[in-house]
């Protein structure tokens, strides 16, 4: 062939790629400050056992889902746990670097619009000589996402609970761990990328022992502590949930809405519609009731007591009656479901013989994994179905002795 032909065909192609690159670009999702999810956005969790375990329980997901019930979101944990920068975990036979590559592979066949990137932890044991190390893989990661045209969202580690004896007191670890935290925002900063900042968790009340075992890893009530909290961190306080009535016919409702509103002097009652969040709190300000302590029902159960001056002055209540609990463990269990099956999508447990060193003896059943995402994407669906708002019958009256 011809050099002038080569040289012309070589100016075409690189054109053409360089067009699909802009066009790409073009597409991309514009964001509103502070940072939201839109419908039809695909969000990828990556990073190291904290976001691995998050699928296990399912909270994490699912509060983020009923932050917005009125989108369709799909999420895919791409978690590993001990997982670093250099994809240390990922390796699996081979070399992280052949980790590395597969992973960033999985992202490309993803096409998410978000990926968030919890990195850090692991690497904390370093201490504060390994900072530059970790920085300078952090930028390469994050330069090698780029290649995926998602929204990057950087987060830090989460702050080790101290645990009673004889486990060591973790002064040391949580001074590392928020140099390491710093380290994130810096690099976060440095690229006007938005960051969750996970060392701002707020633990007051808490006992370390109900959500921990060694006070670096979190069981299910640590996760839904975390979970409550995780929306709020990275986009921001949502609308308050609360219900406002002045007289017997006038009411007021915010993250939410109120019908068939009957209030006097001795009871209010109206049917609250919301989303089914694990912990929003409703603030509940009732006008014109008599003195004396009110119980406040859910469909039927009790979920608070209140003075009439609480309830004059807003009360805050967790309205989960029997069919609001209900909603929200079963979007909790869909989660778990989906995060599974996806689990068998991309990380099968018998790997080896499907796609590395012994495919020779089964590789031939490797087609069988993908059939896992037409299971997925079903499962999406249903997550969308049960996050959206659930009807619940409230009633203020007289409490009982």
């Amino acid at each position: 062939m011809p050099i002038a032909r080569c040289v012309s065909l070589w100016i075409c192609a690189a054109l053409v790629a360089l067009f699909a690159l802009t066009s790409q670009a073009a597409e991309k999702i514009p964001r509103k400050t502070p940072f939201e999810l839109v419908d039809g956005d695909s969000v990828v969790l990556l990073g190291g056992t904290f976001i691995e375990r998050a699928q296990r329980y399912g909270w994490l997901e699912s509060e983020l889902q009923a932050r917005y019930p009125d989108r369709k979101l799909k999420f895919r944990n791409l978690g590993w746990s001990a997982d670093t920068t250099t994809s240390e975990s990922r390796g699996i036979f081979d070399a992280p670097a052949q980790g590395y590559a597969r992973m960033l592979q999985q992202l490309k066949d993803i096409k998410p619009s978000v990926v968030v990137v919890n990195y850090g932890a692991n690497e904390s044991f370093n201490g504060e000589s390994g900072i530059p190390k970790f920085t300078a893989q952090y930028k390469k990661l994050l330069g090698d996402l780029a290649g995926t045209n998602a929204d990057i969202v950087l987060m830090t580690p989460h702050t080790h609970l101290e645990m009673p004896a004889p486990l060591p007191k973790p002064d040391v670890r949580n001074r590392n761990l928020h140099l390491y935290g710093d380290a994130v925002k810096a690099v976060a900063e440095s690229r006007g990328l938005p960051v969750i900042d996970l060392l701002k968790l707020d633990w007051k009340g808490v006992k370390s022992t109900d959500v921990s075992d060694n006070g670096l890893h979190f069981n299910s009530a640590g996760n839904r502590v975390v979970a409550a909290q995780l929306p709020a961190l990275w986009f921001g306080p949502a609308e308050a949930r609360g219900v406002k009535v002045t007289d017997s016919n006038k009411g007021e409702a915010t993250g939410g809405t109120i019908a068939d509103l009957q209030a006097t002097a001795d009871s209010a009652k109206f049917n609250w519609t919301s989303a089914p969040a694990t912990s929003a709190g409703t603030t509940l300000q009732i006008a014109g009731l008599k003195d004396g302590t009110y119980a406040v029902l859910a469909d039927g159960k009790e979920v608070a007591r209140a003075t009439a001056s609480d309830l004059a002055n807003g009360k805050t209540v967790l309205l989960s009656g029997p069919k609001y609990a209900a909603a929200v463990e079963a979007l909790r269990q869909k989660v778990i479901e989906k995060d599974t099956m996806y689990f068998h999508r991309w990380r099968p447990q018998n790997v080896t013989y499907l796609f590395l060193f012994r495919k020779h003896e089964q590789g031939n059943n490797a087609k069988e994994v993908d059939e896992f995402e037409s299971i997925v994407t079903k499962l999406d669906g249903e997550i969308h179905q049960l996050k959206q708002p659930v009807v619940q019958a409230i009633e203020i009256r007289a409490a009982g002795k």
